[in-house]
């Protein structure tokens, strides 16, 4: 079986296609087109053999005689029959529909005319269903009902956390963008190619899982073709996220579509690193939320006002983001640029989350929907929700049991567990004093020196360099506090020290890496 590309192999391959795609764009585009049927011509290929060994047997048996000979051939055909279905069979994988709330014109006419006219501005193939899932995102899936052999059944899904945030006008640049992958106006070449990848990457999952008879033959050459087309591809494709962030801005406007590509990462952001940190701080004091998930966020996106520096610091971090080859959507910036804007022209424009498409779009059915949506996620969390928080009062009973009690009546470890814990739920600066009295006791536990560094780190403090450089170089967590030294100095300037930190971190990982062989 051959094995998965490394990394490195992968973003090579990338870079090398880049390149062909800039020295000569038309030279590349058909490779792509051949690359892309070389997956298709090894499937027919196979199956073309297959029915040409059977048509010839049985060919051959209207020109033998003798019962030897014609059993021969007949059980030779049976053999190609057999053969050919294990390929069939290899082949005929099944995917899951992604699932959420179906959206039909009789609940949802003002989203679903706006879906279609969207739809018929950019003359997409056809979309056979839409539906509204929990999270923040949008996207358009395809479903191939006959595995290899395609037959796809489009779904359109929209997030319900995201229709909350966005205004209609905002909303209708992130659908048009993904409508724009599926668009006829567009380039139909970047389209295809963005559905068959689509389709190998899905399958290259499937094919992981196949243990039918006849797939060695089938995974082999995928293995080593999947990886090869998808890295090949990826510029074409990356094109293809600005043709859809072009189709984005043609159905509303450049600073539409720009707006929303801002508001969504700073949202994104917000979200992932605020809301639902605090959300599930709950568990501390109770054994259910006060609101439910989507409820509490319906509510705190127009009522709690957005932190300022938090959203400052959200909006320089998506703007500081550089392209890379993890995903094919260009950086923010990038996208800002490849839509005519200037990114600094966002660096400092008030977040409104005053309208929302979930408000104008969904009507009456809002409400019933963020209860549906609530019940599930309770079914979902709510033992969970439950255990964490006995789990929490008993690490709070714990902590008073340990913080009465004299420092020198505790054991080692006993010590460690406090500050732990006082760490979590009181804070660091409460915490640092008490792993100090544990690193006064047990000096050769540098384990405390890795927590006190990033306490002092947290604090801004430069002892932590002082703490993480006295860890020896045998020491398990010496390659990771030399790293996170470099870090340290790196935000603060000292780039050549960081530097040294950076080599001796590389240097003891490739000697370990080296001893372990």
């Amino acid at each position: 079986m051959a094995t998965e590309p490394t990394v490195e192999q992968y973003h090579g391959w990338i870079q090398a296609a880049e390149r062909e795609a800039t020295a000569n764009p038309a030279a590349y585009r058909r490779k792509v087109g051949l690359f892309a049927a070389l997956g298709y011509a090894y499937v027919f290929t196979l199956l073309a053999v297959v029915a040409m060994g059977v048509a010839g047997i049985v060919f051959a048996l209207f020109f033998r005689e003798g019962a030897g000979a014609i059993f021969a051939l007949a059980k030779l055909g049976v053999i190609l029959l057999i053969f050919g279905g294990m390929i069939v069979s290899a082949l005929w994988v099944t995917f899951d529909e992604p699932q959420g709330t179906p959206v039909d014109a009789g609940k949802f006419p003002t989203l679903v005319a706006e879906i279609d006219d969207l739809r018929k501005r950019l003359a997409t193939i056809p979309i056979h269903r839409t539906i509204i899932v929990p999270e923040f995102n949008a996207f358009v899936s395809q479903t191939p009902r006959l595995g290899v052999f395609g037959w796809q059944r489009n779904t359109l899904a929209l997030g319900l956390e995201l229709m909350l945030t966005l205004s209609p006008q905002e909303m209708r640049a992130v659908i048009a963008h993904e409508l724009g992958h599926l668009s006829r106006n567009h380039s139909k070449f970047s389209g295809w190619i963005y559905r068959v990848r689509r389709t190998w990457a899905n399958l290259f999952v499937k094919f992981k899982e196949n243990t039918r008879l006849g797939a060695g033959l089938i995974n082999r050459f995928f293995y080593w073709y999947i990886p090869r087309f998808d890295a090949y591809s990826f510029a074409l494709r990356r094109q293809n996220e600005y043709e859809a962030d072009a189709a984005s801005a043609e159905l509303t406007s450049r600073e539409t579509a720009g707006a929303a590509l801002v508001k969504v990462d700073i949202i994104g952001a917000h979200l992932n690193h605020r809301y639902w940190r605090d959300f599930y701080a709950q568990t501390l004091h109770s054994q259910e939320p006060q609101r439910m998930a989507f409820a509490a966020l319906a509510h705190d996106l127009r009522a709690v006002p957005l932190d300022p520096d938090h959203v400052a610091g959200y909006r320089q971090s998506a703007l500081a983001q550089e392209t890379g080859f993890e995903d094919t959507h260009p950086s923010l910036v990038d996208r800002l640029k490849g839509l005519g804007l200037e990114p600094a022209s966002f660096a400092a424009i008030p977040l409104d989350l005053s309208a929302s498409a979930a408000v104008e779009w969904l009507g009456a059915e809002l409400p019933r929907l963020i209860a549906e949506f609530d019940e599930a996620w309770w079914r979902q969390n709510g033992d969970g929700w439950r255990s964490r928080h006995q789990e929490l009062q008993d690490e709070l009973a714990e902590m008073r049991d340990l913080s009465a009690r004299p420092a020198q009546s505790l054991e080692d470890m006993q010590l460690w567990r406090l500050g732990a814990l006082t760490a979590r739920h009181v804070g660091e600066a409460e915490a640092l004093n008490v792993f100090r009295t544990y690193q006064m006791r047990v000096p050769g536990d540098f384990d405390a020196n890795i927590v006190i560094g990033r306490f002092l780190r947290n604090a801004d403090d430069a002892g932590c360099l002082d703490e993480w450089r006295a860890i020896p170089r045998d020491h398990a967590g010496f390659v990771e506090a030399n790293v996170e030294a470099a870090e340290f100095l790196e935000a603060r300037g000292r780039s050549e020290e960081a530097a040294r930190h950076l080599a001796v971190a590389r240097e003891r990982a490739a000697e370990r890496q080296s001893s372990a062989a």
